[in-house]
């Protein structure tokens, strides 16, 4: 699963505006497909169908979806560290 943001709001978020709320709604969408790709997996266990590929796709996915999160969370600081760099500019 991949997903873009728009680039007005991909600007917001490296600028650290709304990126609080931003963040959180990613990271509650990640967590719900986690449990759903875990759903699956003891699901898979419990019928006996589980075999190695759908195993490895499905911690594949839960990686996936928890890589997100942190990617983004490390682009917000960046655009964070940047503002604050230029906000230091133009008071300095």
């Amino acid at each position: 699963m991949t997903f873009t943001l728009e680039p007005k709001v991909a600007e917001l978020v490296q600028h650290g505006q709304t990126a609080a709320l931003l963040i959180d709604a990613q990271e509650l969408l990640s967590k719900e497909l986690v449990e759903m790709a875990l759903c699956r997996l003891d699901r898979a266990v419990s019928n006996g169908t589980l075999r190695p590929d759908l195993a490895l796709a499905l911690c594949s996915e839960i990686a996936a979806y928890r890589r997100i999160v942190s990617y983004q969370k490390g682009k917000i600081a960046q655009g964070q560290a940047v503002a604050r760099s230029w906000k230091d500019q133009q008071n300095g």
